[in-house]
């Protein structure tokens, strides 16, 4: 390798993309496994706004990430396997956003996702806060069934705002609005801001509601076993994140969960049934000066990948066997 090309790999050289991924400029011509796309939107913010440069601080950390070998992934010496090999991601930019022009901003945000479905390509959506979710969750109407998993502090259900399209409101909207949402499983819940009639309701209508403290005192396993199989859509919210490690939170709480707690969550998911898309939100880099916050969210961004790809190969290889028995 010439000196000029091992210098291109450095993190700070060349253009930020998510991973130093090619760039696709236009949706229509995506040609990918992974489509990384940013919504740079804070204006359902209740708390404290910045979430609209979460995408930009993803990328900018993630190219500690590169893959200095373009479909050669990444060594993962901790599982002592290879991820991600022979994916193709590619990063498509940003939703194009306009201020105070929020049915502009989530019909964009809908078919942005939609015309990435059509390309075939697995979308991930880096935010911005978490009202996102709820115009993202509607592109997915045409393939079928699908639950959602949430890992998050907040159960995200409040209806007393004039407005229902904050970024406390995503899962209510997606309940009321997506029928082919049938299953919500809620991870990390904690703190002071779901109300006793809001827990209560949604346990009655069936949901997964499993705490912060019951992840730490119980288990991943237990977790995981809670959950049934089917296909999912998986919403993540740094918030959801002990502070310590990720300072640069929307609405932080004290408690949380810690990096392998996170990591093994994901990876057990990945095995419950398809993942048909993610998102990861409320990283607010005006919070966290170090990056800290943005590098976790990059790095539990690739853990899930890989265990998505993984348990595809995995269910591929099961197929045959089953056809031939």
């Amino acid at each position: 390798m010439t000196a000029a090309k091992s210098a291109s790999h450095m993190p700070y050289v060349g253009i930020a993309s998510f991973l130093k991924a090619p760039v696709c400029a236009d949706l229509d011509y995506l040609d990918a496994d992974v489509g990384v796309i940013g919504i740079p939107f804070d204006e359902g913010t209740m708390n404290r706004p910045g979430t609209r440069f979460g995408p930009r601080a993803l990328r900018e950390q993630s190219s500690l990430y590169e893959q200095y070998l373009p479909g050669e992934g990444y060594y993962d010496i901790e599982l002592r396997q290879t991820i991600l090999r022979g994916v193709n991601i590619v990063d498509c930019g940003d939703v194009p956003i306009q201020p105070l022009a929020l049915e502009a901003n989530h019909n964009r945000m809908t078919q942005s996702i939609k015309t990435m479905l059509s390309r075939g390509a697995l979308p991930i959506s880096v935010g911005g806060d978490h009202s996102i979710t709820y115009p993202v969750v509607q592109a997915f109407s045409d393939i079928g069934e699908i639950g959602i998993i949430q890992i998050d502090t907040h159960a995200d259900v409040f209806t007393f705002y004039e407005s229902d399209l904050t970024h406390g409101s995503p899962m209510i909207n997606v309940a009321r609005n997506c029928p082919n949402v049938t299953k919500f499983v809620q991870i990390g819940m904690r703190g002071l801001m779901l109300g006793e009639k809001d827990y209560s309701d949604s346990i009655a209508r069936g949901n997964v509601i499993i705490t912060s403290d019951e992840v730490r005192s119980i288990g991943v396993d237990w977790v995981l076993d809670q959950i049934p199989e089917m296909p999912y859509y998986l919403t993540f919210d740094i918030d959801s994140m002990d502070p310590s490690i990720a300072p640069g939170a929307g609405t932080p709480e004290p408690g949380g969960l810690l990096y392998h707690q996170a990591r093994d969550l994901l990876r057990g998911v990945a095995k419950k049934g398809p993942i048909v898309g993610f998102d990861l939100v409320e990283v607010n880099p005006l919070y966290d000066p170090t990056g800290t916050t943005a590098l976790l969210a990059t790095r539990l961004v690739v853990d899930f990948l890989g265990a998505i790809f993984h348990e595809r190969q995995a269910r591929s290889e099961r197929r045959p066997a089953a056809a031939e028995a």
